[in-house]
């Protein structure tokens, strides 16, 4: 029961940071689509809160328990805002440039990703196992 109740809080977390990220930060680059920064912050708040949580939300009461969840999900989130690229495309040459950019990194870019959705996922796991 409680394995749902942290998937839930999760999911809640990451889809309320993930548009707002998007709609507020007009992120760039693997950022700009929600399905990437929502499974990243997904990730991040689960691993986070089981690790950070107490032990049952009938000990600390709900707001304490859901909490760790919140800030985790938060701190992923503003990592992923200041690590974005704010580029300012005004010309052309400047999309093409950038465009160029995004094509050579996309590979590192592609196994960075999926790297630290596996390493979250393993903190999770991790975390369950050793309660």
């Amino acid at each position: 029961m409680l394995f749902l109740v942290d998937i839930a809080v999760s999911v809640l977390v990451a889809l309320v940071l993930a548009e707002f990220l998007v709609r507020a930060f007009r992120l760039r680059g693997p950022w700009q689509h929600r399905p990437y920064v929502g499974l990243v912050v997904f990730l991040a708040a689960w691993g986070g809160g089981v690790w950070f949580a107490p032990g049952s939300f009938g000990e600390a009461g709900w707001i304490t328990y859901c909490l760790p969840f919140v800030l985790v999900g938060l701190a992923a989130a503003l990592v992923i805002a200041v690590v974005s690229p704010l580029h300012a495309l005004t010309t052309r040459t400047d999309q093409e440039d950038f465009e160029r950019e995004e094509r050579a990194v996309d590979l590192g870019l592609m196994l960075f990703f999926w790297s630290l959705c596996a390493f979250l996922l393993a903190v999770v796991v991790w975390t369950y196992w050793a309660r």
